[in-house]
Parts: C-alpha cells; structure tokens; sequence
C-alpha cells in the first residue's frame, strides 16, 4: 500500500516528536513531502529528518496555500489558537484530509463553523482526540456496551496532571494564560469529556463547573525570589521547580527538554534557559488557568459524571470508576490496570501497551487516520466526514487485546 503524503503545519514539539516521529518510524504509512515552521532550527531540523526540499519548507502558510495541494493530506500541530485560521485555509486550498490536533478551536463559535465547513468541502477531519484508542478506555467501553456492569449509573474520574507537567506546561508553558491559549478545561481535559461522552454515548444536558485560586503565585513563593531561575535564586537547592536542573537531569522527559530546544541538548538548553518562558521562576509568571477544577455533567437519563483536574500528585495520570447497575469498573491509565466487579468477584483486564505513550494512544491513532484516507468505503470504515471525531473509533481492532481474568479461579477468557 502506497504510503499517505502529508503536508505538515508546526514543527513544534508535538508535530516534531509525535506525528514526525511516525512516519519515520512507519514509512509505508506516512511520507511529509512539506513542512512549515516560522522558527528555522525546527524547520530545518524537520526538513532534514524526513527529507523534505528546500523548496517545500515554508516560514508560512501563504505560499503553501497559493499553490494546489501537494499532498494527500495536511496535519496541523500549530498552538490552539492558531487552529481556526490553519484548518480553514486547508480546506479553502482543497485539501480534502485534515488531521487536527485537540482542541478543534477556543471558541464554541469557531469549533461549529470549521466542522460546517468540513462539510461543505466535503473533507475528513480528524480531531486528536486519542485518548479513545488506549486499550483501558477502548476495553471499558467494550464492557459498557456488552451490559458487564449492567446500566451505567455513574462516572467519576480524576486527571491527575503531575505536579512537574503542570507548572511546565500550564505555568510557564503554552497554555498557562487563557488569553493566549484557552482555558485549561479545554486545552487539557478536553479529551476527558471527548471520553465521557463517547463512553455514555447519549447527550449531556448540564454542565456545572468551578475551580480552585491558583497556587503558583509570588504570594507562595518560598521568600525573595528573582524573576528567572537563572538570575542567581537563592532557593536553587531546595525549590523543585529550578529550571536548570529539572531541564537538565537524566530522568527529564525528553518531551519537556524539547520545548526548552529541540535538540534536547543539555548545554544548549542551558545556553537558551535565560531568555526561554521555562527559566522563568513558577511563582512569577503570568499564568492565570487554575491549577484544580471540578466539574460536573448530566447526561439524558440521569446518568452523572463526576471530573476532578488537579496537580498536586507528582503521578500523570488518569483514574476512571464506572458505576452501573450490576456491578462497576475501575481503571488507571499510566498503571494500566483495569478491574471489574461484580458477582462477588473481581476480574481484572490485561491491556498491552507503552506506559510511556499513555498505553499506545498516538501510536493507534496514526495508522487510522492513514487506513481512512486510503479506504474508498468511508461507511464501512464508520468515518464521518466532517465529524469532529470520527466514529472509527470503534473497539473492533482492540478486541483482540481485551482478556479478562477472574482472580478467584484464575481462568482467562476473552472481554
């Protein structure tokens, strides 16, 4: 099968190390023939690792756009806000398959009007929702709709985000400030309420939500702090948040080193630490997305789900507890456990997967988002053209990855 050509759009971290990383680790799949970059280093540095002309790396969009798609498909991996305009003018230039990261747009206005228009082009959208994909969340949503736990009553889940990912990313990151970036109940946990509704599968009717003040304030800061770690803080030793150090220790997820610079390089992240937003102290920025939210939804039926988003763990994680009327279903992503109780017993389900990929999310939804360009039967591959998630998302292809065994006899048999 002739690999999927694809334009991609933003060489940041996420379309340098997860959709580049794919095709140059499943080449029959996916080939980038175009990339652009504002920043050169990255644009190179993309263009480099997959081959990519000097004439396809673009500083923008504008000449990308003037000419008639070059590809098969376009990928946009570009900040949040900048998804609205970048979807639009791909499908405007016809491009007729556009994988989009999460979220689909920051406002309610824009999110329907690039789903409209889709539709008008005729085009599949694929929204980065892959959370959909993991073996826990595709294996409960297997036993929901086999009835193993009866009629689901209730959903609570907790998104423990990490007490090192959230002052990263939502602190001195990208999507600290809502001004610039969105609101942390959409940037972060829009996959969780993707996941709510797909696993209870009818409409929400009320949503209620609050937060808590934000920690990371001078206010509690440990004492006189200067404004940059690397401006000679007093504190370096015992603050877990000095820049230097978390950026530079062995056990840093390369991911955090690369936002710093994609090199990954410890000197050069040393080098950039002092004019980068991730050597700024955590207690001096201008964050303003709270650091703990709750939120509570109410499906048709009266089904309840119960979210919590907070930060004070120094685990990543989510951990969901699915209540029905004949038993309930509990699960950890990072830990990739699953357990489900009734009966009298506990069974547990085994899952495959990297921890480190969140059990394999990303790692499913590319060859998909490849699968349906290249299937002519869109119904029999469930898309939905125009869809904010499509409906291919289904758990065929994990059923094969779903064994349920019971701890009280110790038998295995298929979920």
């Amino acid at each position: 099968m002739k690999p999927v050509d694809a334009v991609l759009i933003g060489a940041g971290v996420r379309g340098m190390n997860t959709f580049g990383k794919f095709a140059l680790t499943r080449p029959e799949s996916l080939n980038y023939v175009a990339v652009v970059e504002p920043d050169k280093e990255k644009r190179d540095m993309f263009g480099e690792h997959h081959d990519i002309p000097e004439s396809k790396r673009f500083v923008n969009c504008d000449k990308l756009f003037s000419k008639k798609p070059m590809a098969d498909a376009v990928v946009i991996a570009t900040p949040d806000r900048c998804h609205y305009e970048n979807t639009l003018c791909a499908l405007d230039a016809g491009y007729k398959n556009v994988l989009l990261e999460k979220p689909i747009a920051t406002s309610v206005s824009h999110c329907i009007e690039i789903v409209e228009r889709a539709k008008q082009a005729n085009a599949r959208l694929m929204i980065m929702h892959e959370m959909r994909y993991t073996p826990l969340f595709a294996s409960i949503k297997l036993l929901i709709d086999s009835g193993a736990v009866g009629d689901v009553k209730k959903i609570n889940q907790t998104e423990q985000v990490g007490n090192w990912h959230f002052p990263h990313s939502y602190v001195r990151g990208n999507w600290g400030n809502k001004a610039t970036s969105g609101p942390v109940a959409l940037t972060k946990c829009c996959h969780d309420f993707d996941i709510f509704h797909w696993l209870v599968g009818k409409p929400c009717k009320t949503v209620k939500s609050w937060s808590k003040e934000l920690y990371f304030r001078e206010a509690n800061a440990p004492g006189q702090v200067p404004s940059k770690c690397t401006d000679g803080c007093s504190h370096s030793k015992t603050c877990p948040y000095f820049a230097p150090r978390i950026y530079t220790q062995a056990k840093a997820s390369p991911k955090l080193k690369a936002h710093v610079h994609p090199s990954q390089d410890h000197e050069m992240i040393l080098k950039v630490l002092p004019e980068s937003p991730y050597g700024l102290c955590v207690y001096k920025c201008d964050n303003d997305v709270p650091d703990y939210q709750e939120t509570d939804l109410e499906f048709e039926d009266g089904l309840k789900v119960h979210f919590v988003m907070e930060q004070e763990n120094p685990n990543c994680t989510r951990k969901i507890e699915v209540v029905g009327t004949k038993g309930r279903i509990t699960g950890s992503l990072d830990a990739g456990e699953l357990f489900v109780y009734g009966d009298g017993k506990k069974r547990r389900v085994e899952l495959s997967g990297d921890p480190a990929e969140h059990w394999g999310r990303r790692s499913a939804s590319h060859p998909r988002f490849c699968l349906c360009h290249t299937r002519r039967d869109h119904q029999s591959q469930n898309i939905s053209r125009g869809s904010p998630a499509f409906s291919s998302y289904r758990l065929r292809s994990r059923r094969s990855k779903a064994h349920v065994e019971e701890s009280r006899h110790g038998s295995v048999h298929r979920a």
